[in-house]
């Protein structure tokens, strides 16, 4: 009778220990997934970073791109990627990563860059009182199409 009590006891803490080790191992799992986002994160925002100094923005967009990809929630990589489509020209695509980023985000920072945005657009004259695209920004639209894409 007592040899049955010590082998369930036995059976319940070896079943208990195999649970904690399950749950340690999928915890562990989450933690080193997260950590190799963060460090893609950070290298696409680096290699975007010396791009976007070199004036190369189409690589800059590509890496930004990847960035947004692998942390959509950092305001960051929407601001970064948000100025590489726009220093290219690619004023339509700069205006939706900051909505979308916005959305997203639900960031301060967003909201302010795209109110400055909405109101240069208007100032200078980017788009008519429509909102359609005058003929200079139009071409450069139809680029940045596949750029996000």
């Amino acid at each position: 009778m007592e040899e049955k009590r010590i082998k369930r006891r036995n059976i319940i803490l070896i079943a208990v220990l195999l649970a904690a080790l399950l749950a340690a191992g999928i915890a562990g799992a989450f933690l080193i997934r997260g950590r190799m986002k963060t460090e893609a994160y950070r290298t696409y925002t680096d290699r975007g970073q010396r791009y976007m100094e070199e004036m190369d923005y189409e690589n800059a967009i590509a890496q930004f791109e990847l960035a947004v990809e692998q942390n959509p929630d950092a305001e960051n990589g929407y601001v970064n990627l948000y100025e590489a489509l726009y220093a290219a020209g690619y004023l339509n695509q700069a205006e939706s990563v900051l909505r979308q980023g916005l959305e997203i985000t639900g960031s301060a920072r967003l909201e302010l860059l795209l109110a400055r945005y909405l109101e240069e657009s208007q100032t200078e004259g980017i788009r008519d009182l429509k909102g359609e695209e005058t003929e200079e920004t139009a071409e450069n639209g139809e680029q940045g199409e596949a750029v996000l894409n």
